[in-house]
């Protein structure tokens, strides 16, 4: 009952930016519909009913936050309601956009109750990631102080034995087949088990495993510590895990070392075209002037094999956009792309600053260009040529 009070009492109609009647009618509708279960919530004010009506509430402004995105009302509904029901994502979300919108410098003092019970929290965090782990760090079961069954305890030792010997691998499938079957809030309330999950931090990653990761970080996980030769972040990254090359990034995993094949961290993903993680790293730091698989530049290779999105990054990021193939007859950066009469392509790298008069066997781009027949690559090449 205390929370449903506390919570109309905050989400009373207050003046903010964003008016409701300047939503258009279906927007003004959602929210005439939220005002409603408002009432009824000050009507009823039922405890047991009062999940239903946060759910309820949640649901429906969902859509009005879509609608209206900088309409700043809905935004204190879906902070304060996550609050009450514990949905960080949600509540995040929520209160990043209020600080967009200019919450902190708003003098609603509600609204300041607000953001400071969201500071409190965390959730002004411009990272989730970060968000998620403290969030995770929260969890009763990482409080606890308790003794596993003899049994249980067995099995933890093996698995510690194993993951800090030859075993690792084995050591991570029977940890994990004890995570499945007793819950992190059974298994991890023992300092033990925290301790044996903290040591698999790198097998999880090994193994694809987000939600094993994501545990091992939160009791206490090395994020560095490398397996099989490795640190976590580049097996994530170099299995495309977005989600778990975010967490480790989250958490403050390094970017600036090799892999076990002595490559730096872009090249297994710039190689496979995953342009999602390509960006993450490079908007995490990771270097653009780096040599990939085949000895050429990323961005070389990156235009050789079509990756629009991974070139425009790389570009975004600084990459020299001078560079060439090497070799003994030096390839300039746009010429793959006029091979594949890749016209988008080709728009891109210009704008990117490469020349068209760079040569390749004596040539220009506009040249190779005419000479290939591509009409509509040429007429690009020759417009631009004037410029």
């Amino acid at each position: 009952m205390k929370r449903m009070i506390v919570l109309l009492v905050l989400l009373g109609l207050t003046s903010n930016p964003g008016s409701a009647a300047d939503l258009s009618p279906k927007s003004r509708l959602q929210y005439n519909t939220l005002n409603m279960i408002f009432d009824e919530m000050r009507a009823n004010r039922d405890p047991a009913k009062e999940k239903q009506y946060l759910q309820d509430i949640m649901a429906r402004s969902a859509e009005l936050s879509i609608e209206a995105p900088s309409f700043m009302k809905v935004w204190e509904i879906r902070a304060e309601t996550s609050l009450v029901l514990d949905l960080w994502e949600e509540g995040n979300t929520a209160a990043r956009k209020l600080v967009e919108l200019g919450a902190l410098t708003n003098t609603g003092e509600s609204l300041g109750v607000l953001m400071a019970r969201l500071n409190r929290r965390g959730w002004l965090d411009e990272k989730p990631g970060r968000v998620e782990l403290a969030e995770l760090k929260r969890m009763p079961a990482l409080q606890a102080n308790e003794v596993l069954p003899d049994s249980i305890n067995s099995q933890v030792l093996t698995v510690i034995e194993e993951l800090t010997g030859d075993k690792s691998w084995d050591g991570f499938d029977k940890l994990r087949t004890l995570y499945v079957a007793m819950g992190p809030d059974k298994l991890l309330r023992s300092p033990l088990a925290r301790r044996c999950m903290a040591a698999a931090l790198g097998q999880a990653a090994g193994r694809n495993d987000s939600d094993m990761l994501k545990m091992a970080i939160a009791c206490g996980g090395d994020v560095d510590a490398p397996v099989n030769g490795q640190s976590p972040v580049f097996w994530a990254a170099g299995n495309g895990n977005y989600e778990m090359t975010r967490i480790l990034l989250a958490a403050g995993a390094k970017i600036d070392g090799r892999s076990k094949f002595g490559r730096a961290i872009l090249v297994e993903p710039v190689a496979k075209g995953d342009s999602k993680v390509v960006t993450l790293l490079l908007n995490s730091g990771a270097g653009p002037d780096i040599q990939g698989k085949s000895g050429t530049p990323l961005i070389f290779e990156a235009a050789k094999n079509g990756h629009r999105n991974i070139v425009s990054a790389l570009i975004a990021a600084g990459c020299d956009i001078t560079v060439s193939s090497g070799g003994d007859t030096p390839m300039p950066v746009l010429m793959p792309a006029i091979q594949r009469n890749d016209e988008k392509m080709t728009r891109i790298l210009l704008a990117g600053g490469a020349s068209i008069k760079a040569e390749y066997k004596g040539e220009d781009m506009y040249w190779h260009a005419k000479r290939l027949g591509y009409k509509q690559l040429y007429t690009v090449l020759k417009a631009w040529k004037k410029k």
